[in-house]
Parts: C-alpha cells; structure tokens; sequence
C-alpha cells in the first residue's frame, strides 16, 4: 500500500514551484519582438505612436524592423502588431483559445441602410430621404470614427478617461454623450417601430421577426430580449457602415479606372442581358466582376486595422464585440522564438497584409487582373474575401444554451458571422450599377473632365474614400427608374 508522507507533499510541492520557475525563466530569458526605438521610462512609447493612417505607421514599422510582427508599449500596455496573413491565421486562429479576448476602446464606453433596415428590423424604406436611414448613417459614421485605433488619444492611454470633464483636453468625454445619445435612439427607434408592426400583424420577414419566434417563449425571454435587440443594431450596423465603405471604393476605382468598368460591363450585359436587373442566380457567372470586387477589398481594406460590430447597454456604450480588431491574449505565449505577454493587445494589420509586395506586386495599384488570367479566376493567390477582410479567429456557431445566458460582453473575438451577407450584398448591387449607369467624372467650367486622386479617411475605423464628385449617367437610354421600382418596389433612391 503507498503511503504518502508530509516529506513526499513537501518534495512534490517544489518540484512543481521549480517548474513553473524554470517555465517563466525561459520566457523571461526570450526576447519580445522587435520594436520601436526610443521608448521613455513608463510611458513607453506612448507618444510615437500616431493618431492617423496607424496602419501605414505600423506597416512602415514593420519594413524599418525588418519584421512581419512588431512589439510596442504605452504606460505598461503590451501592443502586438502583426503586418502577416500567416502569422495572424498561426496565432489568431490556430492559438485562438488565447487570442480570442477582447481588448477595451474607452471611447466606446463613455443601397444599402435601406437593405440593413430591411434584412433586420422588416422595415420597408419608401422614399427617397428616410429619416431612420439619415439618423443612423450619422450615428455609425462618428461612431467608427471615434473607434478607430488613433481617433482619441484616450484609445491609447486608457487612464485618460478618469480625468474629470472641466479639465482641458477632455472633449472626448462631450463627444462620447453625443455617441451615446445617437447610438441609443438607433438601438430603440428601429426596434420599436418592428414591434408595432408585428403587434398590427404587418412584420415582414427578417433577423428580429425569426429570432423572436424562436426564443420568445423561452423562460428567459426578459433576460434575451435587451441582448436580441442589440443584436438587431449590430446586423443594422455592420451591414450599413462596411458595405457602404465597399461600395465607395467600388465607384472610386471604376472612376479612375474606366477601362475596368468598361470590361465589367460587358460581362455583365452578356450574362444579364437590357431588359432586366442582374439576380444572385447570375453571380457566379461574373468571374471578371468577382475579381474587380477582390482587388477592390485588397486596394483598399473596409477596416485596415480590422472589423467591429457595436454593442449597447441600458446604460452606456459598452465595448466592441471584435471581429478582427485589437485582439487581446489570455495567457503567455512564445512564437518562433518572441514572447508574447500575457495580456497584449495582439493587432492584425490587413492593411499590411493586402498590401504585401511579396504578395502582390505593386500593391497601391488597382489591378484585377491578379485574380483572373484569361477568364478564369487565380486560385494560387490569397483571396481577400477569404483571408483577412473580415477577421481573424474561431468562427460563430449557432449559440447553446450556456452562450444565450453569457454576459454580452463576454463573447470572444471570431471571424465576422455576416461575410457571407457583406459579400452577396455587394456583388449584386455592383453588379446593378454597371447594368444601369456609366460612372463618368464630373464636368469643369470648361466642359472638361476633372481629375480625381483616390484619398482615404485618415483616422477611422473604417476606411472610405474621402468625398469625390462623379456622374452616374443612365446606360443606353435604361428605363432606370421603371427598373428599380419593378425590382425593388419602392421609390428611386
């Protein structure tokens, strides 16, 4: 019979110190990555790191470096960057178990809006200025801006948020009650316009009429509800603010590019033909198209330094649900041979990864010609729409039991559950543009065209071209209005 002694609890007991020693001193002896020079004591590098178009200062850091993933730190804040599809897919999918936690953004605590409305809340959009479409763009457009990585400096330095209101410097604080005020009325108005509707018998088919059938009789439906209407804003949002991103950069690069929108054309007359507007039944029979949509995501990525939805509570704007932006590790870590501390903020750089000359060769051009050779799509070349556009991380599953009584808050980071939506949503509506209109730069005062340079916002959590004038000029005489009132049934937008 084994008999186990005080001696033998004493001896397993260091031997199991010695080991967790022996395993923090290896961390301890490797390097962190490498990193930006010129750090000051405490603050770290907090003042170097910039407000604006942070994803080209982390790409250029990156080729300084001579590294794909760079370390940085603010007031004791470890800052993980990686400039690498491969990298990321290593740690943020196959290592998700530890990257899968969500860093905080202070600033959030304190064709398309009609199709968002429709697909969440069955609200049909009758005219041409709808005042919840108008409301709302306002709402998520200073939201993603007050997102972005470098918007505040409060998103950097987090103790900033605990300075009182009067002390200058602290509009933030002002701006962020305005955020609030905005994003709750979009989280109410929609929902309750669906509920009288659904109480007079008229809700249409959509996210919240099949969600609610499914939990409405739910013991828990009072607990549910709050989080299901937050998730009807976050499918409103989503859908709205990154697919109009896409869209503009579309329109942009067909500006630019009128030799693309002409080879776009042509396919789509072939496959639709004048007398109808394309269906999703065509798209797979749009291979230049699909490829022009890929270089438009790679050209310029939706959200450079990754991808959002926005969550709510009663009481204030409540963290992010991440998609792919700052991820957040739960545990130490070591790859090829770094270490990566507990509790990094771990930043995938699409930007930086669409953007690699090793990739793609002369990356600041638009050229959807990588994606296709003689009518056929390349299949040897990371895919925008695949890798990267829309996060990094385990992807979502139908919720169990335990998930539908989490806390909101604690969803993990996970690729984007709406790709499939963002992608399908604009391919037709792309597709129905080249059917219907030449995009054509505007005239000047001399009748000849003006030239537009393609800009990008500088500090957003989303990237949209900054404001460009175009014309959209009716194709062959086409009975524009006559098709989307047929098609679409509501008033010409």
């Amino acid at each position: 019979m084994l008999t186990i002694g005080p001696q033998d609890i004493l001896l397993l007991g260091l031997c199991g110190i010695l080991h967790v020693f022996y395993r923090k001193r290896q961390r301890w002896l490797l390097p962190l990555p490498p990193s930006l020079p010129g750090g000051w004591p405490i603050i770290g590098n907090a003042l170097q790191l910039p407000l604006t178009y942070v994803h080209l200062f982390y790409q250029g850091l990156g080729r300084k470096l001579g590294s794909k993933i760079i370390y940085v730190e603010a007031l004791g804040q470890p800052i993980i960057v990686v400039n690498d599809a491969r990298i990321a897919g290593e740690l943020l999918d196959k290592r998700s178990a530890f990257y899968s936690s969500r860093p905080r953004s202070p600033m959030f605590e304190v064709f398309i809006g009609a199709l968002s409305l429709s697909m969440a809340y069955g609200l049909p959009v009758k005219q041409a200025k709808d005042p919840l479409i108008e409301k709302s763009d306002r709402a998520f457009t200073f939201a993603a801006k007050a997102a972005a990585p470098g918007a505040y400096m409060v998103n950097i330095l987090p103790f900033l948020q605990h300075i009182p209101s009067w002390v200058p410097g602290t509009q933030f604080k002002q701006d962020g009650r305005w955020y609030r005020a905005q994003l709750d009325s979009v989280l109410n108005e929609p929902y309750r316009m669906f509920k009288e509707n659904m109480e007079r018998g008229g809700a249409s088919e959509c996210f919240l009429s099949a969600t609610l059938a499914r939990y409405q009789h739910n013991d828990e439906f009072q607990v549910l509800e709050p989080r299901i209407k937050k998730a009807a804003m976050q499918v409103f949002g989503a859908a709205t603010e990154t697919t109009i991103a896409g869209l503009l950069t579309f329109v942009l690069a067909m500006l630019v590019h009128p030799e693309v929108q002409q080879k776009a054309q042509e396919e789509v007359d072939l496959v639709v033909g004048e007398d109808r507007l394309p269906d999703f039944s065509d798209l797979t029979r749009l291979p230049y198209l699909t490829a022009v949509l890929k270089e438009v995501l790679r050209w310029n990525p939706l959200v450079p330094a990754g991808k959002f939805m926005i969550a709510l509570s009663h009481r204030t704007i409540a963290q992010l649900t991440s998609l792919g932006i700052p991820h957040a590790t739960t545990a130490d870590d070591i790859y090829e041979g770094y270490h990566i501390p507990k509790g990094s903020i771990v930043i995938p750089n699409t930007y930086a990864m669409l953007h690699d000359e090793g990739v793609f060769p002369k990356p600041d051009e638009f050229n959807p010609e990588r994606f296709i050779k003689d009518g056929i799509p390349v299949d040897n070349i990371l895919n925008p729409m695949v890798v990267a556009t829309f996060g990094f991380g385990r992807r979502y599953h139908l919720l169990t039991p335990e998930d539908q009584t989490r806390r909101f808050d604690h969803f993990t980071n996970r690729i984007c559950p709406g790709s499939h939506i963002a992608l399908a949503t604009m391919s037709i509506a792309t597709a129905s543009i080249l059917s219907l209109f030449d995009i054509l730069p505007e005239l000047g005062g001399d009748s000849k065209p003006t030239q537009v340079k393609p800009e990008f916002v500088a500090a957003s959590l989303t990237s949209e071209p900054l404001p460009f004038k175009c014309r959209f000029v009716p194709r062959n005489g086409k009975d524009v209005e006559g098709l989307l009132a047929e098609y679409m049934g509501f008033e010409y937008l």
